[in-house]
């Protein structure tokens, strides 16, 4: 495990709290998402507006009151009323993603320019210069290296999937892309699924997730803006396939955005990672740690799970 993982266990401390509940020794984890500066629906009486934490997890404290939590989704159904006690999702002890879900996992080991995928066996490979170095890191240098996976690589996943990524963005301008899967350079419609990161002040920025359907439109979900550069985040995009898709940083929600959109209708001859299928749009400025891909489009609290564990670690 890298150096970053007592970070991420002390970060995880405070939001977390551990409950008994009922007459059995049941171990439930409540998880405190953040109220402020997210994307969601309108509160009321008082209360701060959050994106649903999970929208197959039942609302939990009923009827919000004064000072109680609204929660973006279906209804604007109601969580922790009457104290205002904030958005709950409650996860059971080791809910993380079932093993036969993993379909690809590429963690930038090794030396020259094959990123090994070491579940699936469809390894990428780094163009333009790029080179593994040994370290477990990938560094991406904005001006031409970028990471070429096998083509039809998500299109093959015939239902739902998660898209998993640490990463480091260093720098930079708009639109850079963490990840891009579509058909061919510079033609509308033909990029079809797009991670970007977009800085707003340095350090600050927000992650955009894009789909564009090919029977048309656009179907964007944007995170709220925070301090995003020069650290490591966790990354991830659980699609729910023709239904919806739902953004995370750091293993907790950024927001729920219904789609039509399924990974099947996809051609992806252009499976990227750090560069555009739009030719004006820059490469990517940072560094890569772990990408992994589900057949399975995973709950909060697994997301969850793998931020806690952390990158090389499977839990």
């Amino acid at each position: 495990m890298k150096s970053r993982a007592l970070s991420r266990y002390v970060a995880l401390i405070t939001p977390w709290l551990v409950l008994h509940c009922g007459s059995s020794s049941d171990l439930v984890i409540g998880h405190f998402e953040q109220t402020s500066a997210l994307p969601g629906g309108s509160g009321g009486n008082g209360g701060s507006v959050v994106p649903d934490a999970d929208v197959d997890v039942p609302p939990v404290g009923g009827t919000a009151g004064t000072g109680g939590t609204l929660a973006a989704g279906a209804g604007g159904d109601a969580v922790a009323g009457g104290g205002g006690e904030g958005n709950v999702v409650n996860c059971v002890v080791g809910e993380v993603p079932p093993a036969t879900s993993l379909l690809h996992r590429y963690d930038f080991s090794g030396t020259g320019t094959v990123v090994t995928d070491l579940v699936g066996g469809l390894d990428g490979e780094v163009m333009n210069g790029g080179m593994l170095d040994d370290s477990g890191i990938l560094t991406l240098d904005e001006v031409d290296d970028y990471v070429d996976l096998p083509d039809g690589i998500v299109s093959a996943i015939a239902g739902d999937a998660t898209f998993v990524i640490w990463t480091v963005w260093t720098s930079g301008a708009g639109y850079q892309r963490i990840f891009d899967f579509g058909t061919a350079v510079d033609t509308r419609g033909d990029e079809f699924f797009a991670m970007m990161a977009m800085p707003t002040v340095p350090p600050a920025g927000f992650i955009r997730l894009q789909i564009e359907p090919p029977e048309g439109g656009i179907d964007e979900l944007d995170g709220p803006e925070q301090e995003l550069m020069d650290v490591e985040h966790q990354l991830a995009v659980s699609l729910q396939s023709g239904v919806q898709m739902q953004l995370f940083i750091d293993g907790v929600s950024q927001g729920v955005l219904p789609t039509n959109a399924t990974l099947s209708s996809l051609t992806d001859v252009n499976a990227w990672l750090g560069r555009s299928n739009w030719s004006q749009d820059p490469y990517y400025h940072g560094t890569y740690n772990e990408f992994r891909i589900y057949a399975a489009a995973l709950t909060p609290c697994m997301i969850a799970s793998l931020y806690e564990a952390g990158p090389d670690v499977l839990p």
